[in-house]
């Protein structure tokens, strides 16, 4: 079983670290909207919404830094147990996303035309009128490719609920229900959320991104398609800001362990040195936050690195690995 324990140990800290950096970019998009929204309603006055991470003005900027300092002090405590209780409730927040890009796709049908037609056709769509193209093909694929080899990698995370299942001879029909139904989320999610996010809902939305880079294109934060101070938008941003925020430090704890582990092994160190590495993972956060707050974009890097080493370098590392275990049993026995 060396070979399985060399597998773990490079994986598992990949692992949390992306989900880490993953929520915490998450937080920081999710915020940003949510504090205009309360500002507008108690002010009367609407101050503008910066996408772009800037110090000029409020934007992603300044909620990351608060959401640092937060973290920060937050993931220093032993006792996780509050988040724990917290993030077991966690299932209704994620319902309620689900139901919301799910109703956002039926409703498209009530007030949108749909055809099927090539790439070529929808990108020259006419924003203003009703008639929409869908694209079952695209050359541009591959940051879908990466995102879908990061949703591969983080699967890993189920393995501690497979071992502590309490029916373990049922693993194997638990593990299939499991996939089968991630996957049926993913064809309903992604062909709804697509039909639901080009619809002249969002007519407005895409006239102001002509002739910009993202032309076109549904952003990679699909909340913000919608204006800040709208209700259901901001009632779904507060949901899922209170899962991830109670979410992160139970990934952080585990990705902190799993450092600690990998760099000085089974012995004993110090509180300092596991506060200096939970901080260095959260100072990581942060600079992406700041300086490259493109989630998708970063997802679909991240997806494609973690998914290529899982696929072809940790195979090839843990047959050497074992190969070379064998050698030295032949040689050890030829000696003696």
């Amino acid at each position: 079983m060396a070979h399985l324990g060399i597998t773990q140990e490079l994986s598992w800290p990949q692992c949390f670290y992306t989900a880490a950096d993953r929520l915490f970019r998450h937080l920081d998009a999710i915020a940003v909207p949510a504090a205009l929204a309360i500002y507008k309603w108690m002010s009367g006055s609407e101050p503008p919404f910066l996408s772009d991470p800037t110090f000029s003005d409020y934007s992603s900027s300044y909620c990351a830094l608060l959401i640092f300092f937060a973290l920060s002090l937050i993931c220093s405590k032993k006792d996780l147990s509050i988040f724990m209780k917290v993030g077991s409730i966690g299932v209704i927040f994620v319902f309620m996303l689900i139901f919301f890009i799910i109703y956002t796709g039926v409703a498209a049908f009530t007030n949108t035309s749909f055809i099927l037609g090539p790439a070529e056709a929808a990108q020259t769509t006419i924003w203003s009128d009703e008639l929409r193209t869908l694209t079952l093909m695209s050359s541009n694929f591959s940051p879908l490719a990466g995102i879908l080899g990061l949703g591969y990698f983080l699967h890993t995370c189920s393995l501690p609920i497979v071992r502590s299942a309490a029916n373990p001879e049922k693993t194997d029909r638990d593990m299939f229900l499991g996939y089968l139904f991630v996957f049926i989320s993913y064809i309903v999610l992604g062909s709804l959320g697509y039909i639901g996010f080009i619809s002249t809902d969002f007519s407005a939305y895409f006239q102001s991104k002509e002739g910009t880079a993202t032309d076109g294109q549904i952003d990679q934060n699909c909340l913000n398609m919608f204006a800040y101070s709208d209700v259901a938008a901001f009632v779904l941003r507060l949901a899922i800001f209170l899962l991830i925020f109670s979410g992160y430090p139970l990934v952080h704890f585990f990705l902190q362990t799993a450092l600690v582990k990998l760099f000085f092994g089974h012995g004993t160190v110090s509180r300092f040195t596991e506060l200096l590495v939970g901080w260095s993972v959260i100072v990581v956060n942060l600079m992406f936050a700041l300086f490259y707050p493109n989630i998708g974009t970063v997802l679909s890097y991240v997806g494609a690195i973690c998914g290529f080493v899982i696929v072809y370098l940790l195979p090839v590392m843990v047959y050497l690995a074992q190969s070379r275990e064998n050698i030295d049993l032949i040689l050890r026995g030829q000696l003696d």
